[in-house]
């Protein structure tokens, strides 16, 4: 039941953000996608710095796909997206 969890937030989830269909839904479906690959696989790296000389957070682009699912969470598909908007 996993499989098809993760095969869904990784695969079909970005396409659906790539396409405009649904952004909200798929941007929250990445975003615990996301959540749950920090908490359960790279836990030990919150804390910690990268090995490369610049010496940047460990779970950099990690939490920078996080955040910008967040971000697009909330402020939603906007002006090209295929999903239907009702106007008052």
């Amino acid at each position: 039941m996993l499989a098809y969890g993760t095969y869904f937030a990784e695969v079909i989830a970005p396409v659906l953000l790539i396409v405009g269909y649904r952004v909200r839904l798929a941007a929250l479906i990445i975003a615990f996608d996301m959540v749950m690959a920090i908490v359960l696989v790279q836990r030990h790296q919150i804390f910690s710095l990268a090995q490369a000389p610049g010496g940047a957070w460990a779970i950099e682009l990690q939490a920078l796909i996080l955040l910008a699912a967040v971000a697009l969470a909330f402020l939603g598909s906007g002006t090209y997206a295929i999903s239907r908007r009702l106007t008052g």
